[in-house]
């Protein structure tokens, strides 16, 4: 696989290293960061790039069925490729109130939302690649 620019999961920034060059990566983190940091047909390079996760309008009993297939949809070429072994995706209703847990921190959602989380397999190991709240309504 060639090299992609690696972007900040938190800020969609490029990273730079300490001379200020691009740092680069031949894994598929970047693929899949840029995948669920951009809505599906906003991005000027590529329409096919990104999810559509900011179409799920309402939190009903499909809402999580929807937030998976879209991230599938995002990220299935991944897989298809061979770049990696399998795809993992969880998706969560959560209501106002309810205690939320991502990156390590827990807190209490204010709105109606999905917890979203990726997970791949490159051999034996499998790795968190993505955890993101997606706000509904």
């Amino acid at each position: 696989m060639g090299y992609r620019h690696v972007i900040d999961p938190a800020t969609g920034d490029n990273l730079l290293d300490a001379t200020g060059a691009l740092v680069r990566d031949s894994g598929p983190d970047p693929a899949i960061v840029l995948n669920m940091r951009v809505a599906r047909g906003s991005w000027w390079a590529n329409p096919d790039i990104g999810n559509r996760l900011a179409e799920i309008r309402l939190l009903d009993d499909e809402a999580v069925t929807r937030a998976e297939d879209a991230v599938h949809e995002a990220l299935d070429y991944l897989v298809e490729s061979g770049e990696i072994e399998s795809l993992g995706v969880e998706a969560v209703a959560v209501e106002p109130g309810d205690a939320i847990k991502l990156r390590g921190r827990t807190w209490t959602a204010t709105s109606s939302g999905l917890v979203v989380r990726v997970w791949f397999n490159e051999g034996e190991a499998r790795r968190l690649a993505w955890e993101q709240f997606v706000r509904v309504g």
